[in-house]
């Protein structure tokens, strides 16, 4: 089929693309099960002060995988002028239905929560974080915080 609508030279390019994006390092995270994650104990404030930051003009290196996948679709939303009305807990909603389709009607998205924290820790390949502002130690101010260490903190 895809020999009748591309020519010898796009289908020899294809094939060329196909063999180096089987080259490219993986980055893939390890979930736990949702009843296991730190991200239940977020609280309701963690959750909404939760932001998502894409650095458009950093390097992207090429990697393959769900987390890589995930921080390349938040910066396409960032780069639309999507991402500033897309809070943390939709977007955690819509990487879960998409990436764990038989979780999609979750009534917390864990898993969606847990790939954002993965994101946030490989921040460095595609230049996506996340941070929030988490629950006070003196009891009276909010520390910001990027997720990946809050969740550090929640696993302890």
């Amino acid at each position: 089929m895809t020999s009748n609508i591309l020519t010898p030279g796009s289908l020899e390019a294809l094939h060329a693309l196909w063999g180096w994006d089987r080259t490219w390092p993986k980055v893939d995270s390890q979930t736990a099960a949702p009843d296991d994650s730190p991200m239940q104990r977020l609280s309701r404030v963690e959750l909404a002060t939760m932001r998502l930051n894409a650095d458009l003009a950093s390097e992207r290196l090429p990697y393959r995988g769900v987390v890589f996948d995930a921080a390349m679709r938040i910066a396409v939303w960032a780069d639309r002028g999507q991402l500033p009305y897309l809070s943390g807990w939709s977007v955690a909603k819509t990487l879960q239905s998409l990436y764990y389709p038989r979780s999609w009607n979750a009534r917390v998205p864990i898993r969606g929560l847990d790939l954002l924290v993965a994101v946030d820790c490989s921040s460095d390949l595609h230049g996506v974080s996340i941070t929030l502002d988490a629950e006070p130690t003196d009891g009276l101010h909010h520390r910001p915080m990027r997720l990946r260490n809050r969740w550090v903190e929640l696993g302890e």
